[in-house]
């Protein structure tokens, strides 16, 4: 219990920080310290109380820092708990992500640029394109765990959500936080690692569709064009990091 474990919190409290008072508030140990600086101190002092399952906190109070040390709360998921359930949603995802890619490739747009009918090239298509968008979402989701671990704070698996073929194939993925976050710094360094490896990913993605794709002419362009808008579809602009790697 948390009372049992006054002195052994006492001891690491100031193992960490110059302590000037300690005292119960409303049954949590606070505690005035001197130190100023405390960024790498009380990163030091959280790694070590959360093997005991507490939580520190910092804030400053009458210019002076009070850390307050509480029991670990039980975090509960907004899901179901089951360990199973981030790997049946992963397949389902990419069940969805794979049909769309199917679709996609069954239409006479596809046929024209690739010149493929078959249900085999159609399947492996579909599967490729499955393949490579769950890379970009996955390493982007896996960005941010590995950061959080790195950190000291705990998070659920990746929970991909499947989304609607044809339309929106998959509605990303989400991570639950399981434990607070230590300071700006880290919720700065989670937020930023996810984008930053998923766009890593898209990265080589791009490059390895400009490698192996068909470049058709302007004349067979037009061809595309008149399709596309026959089947009441719209081609969208392309980004600008496509001009900037087709020279490349």
């Amino acid at each position: 219990m948390y009372v049992d474990n006054i002195d052994l919190v006492k001891s690491i409290v100031t193992r960490h920080f110059t302590v000037s008072d300690v005292y119960l508030d409303a049954g949590i140990l606070s505690f005035r310290v001197y130190d100023e600086d405390i960024k790498e101190k009380f990163r030091n002092l959280y790694k070590e109380l959360k093997q005991y399952d507490l939580i520190p906190t910092a804030t400053k109070e009458d210019g002076r820092v009070l850390v307050r040390v509480f029991p670990k709360p039980r975090v509960e998921l907004p899901i179901p708990r089951s360990r199973a359930l981030p790997l049946i949603l992963f397949i389902a995802t990419l069940g969805t992500i794979s049909i769309d890619g199917y679709l996609r490739s069954s239409t006479t747009v596809y046929e024209i640029i690739t010149g493929k009918t078959g249900f085999i090239d159609r399947f492996l298509d579909g599967l490729l394109f499955a393949v490579a968008l769950i890379a970009i979402i996955g390493i982007h989701e896996l960005g941010h765990k590995i950061s959080a671990r790195i950190d000291y704070m705990e998070s659920s698996p990746p929970y991909f959500i499947p989304g609607i073929p044809t339309m929106i194939p998959t509605f990303g993925a989400l991570i639950f936080q399981k434990s607070p976050i230590i300071n700006r710094d880290d919720m700065f360094d989670i937020g930023v690692s996810g984008p930053i490896a998923g766009f890593l990913v898209s990265i080589g993605v791009l490059f390895t569709s400009f490698m192996t794709a068909r470049w058709i002419p302007a004349t067979e362009y037009e061809v595309i064009v008149n399709q596309v808008a026959r089947e009441g579809g719209l081609l969208l602009p392309s980004p600008l990091i496509f001009y900037l790697a087709r020279p490349l």
